[in-house]
């Protein structure tokens, strides 16, 4: 099936490209919630095109399926960001985020190291307690999908 509402983005690995594009915007700007969830959606995204694209390779014929066979948890965290997002609301979230938002640093990422001082930067809270920092989920997201499709290069 060739996509026809997707302008140049034409095949997975286009639309890895776009993530890696996206992700590197973010990079220039990690406060910006415009970019991560334009981020979040391109990794979440790249599940039902991999499924469609690359059906008689990984062998799953049910997307569900191949979703959960992914098994990761960035992926689940991206899945609520972007459907979240684009529904305000979620029936049937994958993770348990149960606020995001901007935290103010004392410091500009530009300036310093984000794992030693504190910096601005967008976070999830999860019903557990636990902060998690966006930075590190979709930079996960996006090695996970390098190397997933770099299986297929081959």
């Amino acid at each position: 099936m060739q996509p026809v509402y997707s302008f140049e983005i034409k095949c997975s690995k286009d639309l890895l490209r776009k993530l890696i594009e996206d992700f590197n915007e973010f990079k220039g700007n990690q406060s910006s919630s415009r970019i991560a969830i334009n981020c979040a959606m391109s990794a979440w995204h790249l599940t039902d095109w991999v499924f469609e694209e690359y059906k008689h390779k990984h062998g799953f014929e049910d997307l569900g399926l191949f979703r959960s066979s992914l098994n990761s948890h960035s992926l689940s965290l991206m899945h609520d960001i972007a459907n979240g997002s684009k529904h305000l609301s979620l029936s049937r979230p994958k993770t348990e985020i149960t606020d995001s938002g901007l935290h103010e640093g004392d410091f500009a990422f530009e300036d310093f190291a984000r794992e030693d001082f504190d910096v601005s930067r967008l976070e999830l809270k999860m019903r557990n307690g636990e902060v998690v920092d966006f930075y590190g989920e979709i930079e996960e997201c996006v090695s996970f999908w390098s190397e997933y499709l770099n299986r297929f290069d081959s």
